[in-house]
C-alpha cells in the first residue's frame, strides 16, 4: 500500500511540475506582465529563476517518489531505501500547498510501514513469482 501511496503522489507532484513549466512559459513570454505592475513586486527574472526551482525540485521529488513506488510494488533488491528516500521527497515537497497532507501522509506512512521488522525481512528476500 505505501508503494501505490508514493507513485500518486509521484504523479501529483509530477503533475504540478508540468503546471510550472506552462507558467514559466506564461512568465517568460510576457503574458503575465500585468500581474507584475506594483512597484513592490519582484523582478520577472527572479519570478522565472524562482519556478525553475521549483520547477527542478517538484520533478526529481516527484521521479523519486513514483521511483520508490514502483520498487515497494515489485519487492525490488533497492525496495526500502528508495522508500525511505520516496519519503523524503514526499516531505520536501511541500511547495505543493494544495496536497501537502498527502505529501505527509504518505511519508509518514511510508516510514512507519518500512521500520516494521517483518517488512524489513519481506523486502530482504527476493520476490516469488
Amino acid at each position: 500500500m505505501a508503494g501505490v501511496f508514493n507513485i500518486i503522489a509521484g504523479a501529483l507532484n509530477l503533475a504540478w511540475a508540468l503546471l510550472m513549466v506552462v507558467y514559466i512559459v506564461l512568465v517568460a513570454a510576457g503574458a503575465m506582465d500585468e500581474e507584475f505592475t506594483s512597484p513592490d513586486d519582484p523582478p520577472k527574472a527572479f519570478m522565472i529563476v524562482m519556478l525553475v526551482v521549483m520547477f527542478l525540485m517538484s520533478a526529481a521529488a516527484g521521479a523519486l517518489q513514483v521511483a520508490g513506488g514502483i520498487a515497494l510494488l515489485k519487492r525490488a533488491r533497492n525496495a526500502r531505501t528508495l522508500g525511505f528516500a520516496a519519503a523524503i521527497a514526499g516531505f520536501a515537497s511541500l511547495l505543493n500547498c494544495c496536497i501537502w497532507p498527502l505529501y505527509i501522509g504518505s511519508g509518514i506512512y511510508t516510514i512507519v510501514i518500512l521500520q516494521k521488522p517483518e517488512v524489513a525481512e519481506l523486502l530482504r528476500e527476493p520476490p516469488r513469482y
